[in-house]
């Protein structure tokens, strides 16, 4: 999956697509600038390839949305702060 991934990430790039383009250029202000397209495409899959995994470790259920997700973080993140 994460090579799947990894190659149509480099292909979108390579057309141009608006929404990978915008995507690549935030990761590299907030990650790694000097990053090529290759290297964007080749980590942004091993980071999907990792939230699947922690999915997995942590039993959560994948039916649900990324807002939710993000909610029930942000929520459990709010509890610990002190």
């Amino acid at each position: 999956m994460q090579k799947l991934l990894r190659v149509e990430m480099t292909e979108q790039l390579a057309i141009g697509s608006l929404a990978l383009t915008a995507l690549a250029t935030d990761w590299r202000k907030l990650h790694f600038p000097e990053a090529s397209d290759a290297q964007f495409a080749d980590g942004y899959a091993q980071a999907g390839r990792f939230g699947i995994l922690m999915d997995r470790a942590r039993e959560i259920d994948r039916s649900v949305t990324a807002a939710q997700v993000s909610n029930r973080l942000a929520d459990s993140s709010a509890a610990r702060t002190p």
